[in-house]
């Protein structure tokens, strides 16, 4: 059990430490008001350089507020639904 605990503990770290680096990115001005996951990790950025690792920093930062997801359709020629992430305009952004 206690194994079981400190392998999840450092899932919960790595998580949350990516969510902070997404934090400041946003705050940075590095991704403008709407961004989606591929933006992110195109960017190769230590800590979000990767699709999960991102998606996870953006369900916990849209979990605290601070991004709302909007999932666009696929529309009549296929393709998979996209989720764009609109940042929340109370978060301040410096420049």
């Amino acid at each position: 059990e206690q194994h079981a605990r400190r392998i999840y503990g450092l899932a919960l770290n790595a998580e949350l430490s990516a969510a902070r680096l997404l934090i400041k990115k946003i705050r940075a001005g590095k991704l403008g008001n709407e961004f989606k996951v591929r933006d992110v990790y195109r960017m190769g950025w230590t800590g979000l350089n990767t699709p999960g690792k991102v998606q996870a920093a953006c369900d916990v930062v849209a979990d605290y507020g601070w991004l709302q997801p909007v999932v666009s359709d696929t529309g009549g020629i296929g393709g998979r639904p996209t989720t764009t992430y609109l940042v929340n305009p109370k978060l301040e952004v410096t420049n």
